[in-house]
C-alpha cells in the first residue's frame, strides 16, 4: 500500500499489520490534487521611495492571486474554492524616527471563499477580509 492509512498495531489481533479502516486510500488517488493547493498562486509588489528635503515619501501597490483549489481530498466531501485576486496600495511619508502611512487592502472588496467545509452538516466558509482603509502612525525608538 503506497498511501498512509490506520494500521492495526495490536500484535495479539488476528488482523495485526492490516488497515483497520474500510477506506483503502483515505487521501485520494495517487497523483490527485492536494487540498488547498492551487495550481497557480502569485503576488507582486512595487514600491518606490522618493526623498525630498528632510522627508522620505513612498508609494506602494500590490496584487495577490490565489487560483482555484479543492477544500479536501480523498473520501470526504470536497468543495471547489474559486480563485480570486486582491489589490493593495499605500502612500506614506517619514522624517527622522516618525512616519505616517495611508493604506488600503483588498481595494476591490473581493468576497471570496478561502476555505469551505461541510463538517457539521452545514456549509461554512471562511471568506476574505473586506476592503480595509486606514492610517498608520509610527515611531522608531
Amino acid at each position: 500500500m503506497s498511501s498512509p492509512s490506520l494500521i492495526n498495531n495490536n500484535p495479539l489481533s488476528p488482523t495485526y499489520g492490516q488497515p483497520i479502516t474500510s477506506i483503502s486510500n483515505p487521501y485520494g488517488a495517487i497523483g490527485s490534487r492536494l487540498a488547498n493547493s492551487p495550481e497557480l498562486q502569485w503576488n507582486v509588489r512595487i514600491r518606490d521611495e522618493i526623498p525630498f528635503g528632510d522627508y522620505k515619501a513612498f508609494w506602494q501597490v500590490g496584487a495577490q492571486h490565489i487560483g482555484s483549489s479543492l477544500s479536501a481530498t480523498g473520501a470526504v466531501q470536497a468543495f471547489v474554492q474559486e480563485g480570486y485576486t486582491t489589490y493593495d496600495a499605500a502612500l506614506g511619508v517619514s522624517k527622522d524616527a516618525w512616519n505616517v502611512q495611508f493604506f488600503g487592502q483588498n481595494l476591490t472588496s473581493v468576497n471570496a471563499s478561502m476555505y469551505t467545509n461541510g463538517g457539521q452538516f452545514v456549509e461554512a466558509e471562511t471568506v476574505t477580509r473586506p476592503r480595509v482603509a486606514g492610517i498608520k502612525f509610527g515611531y522608531k525608538f
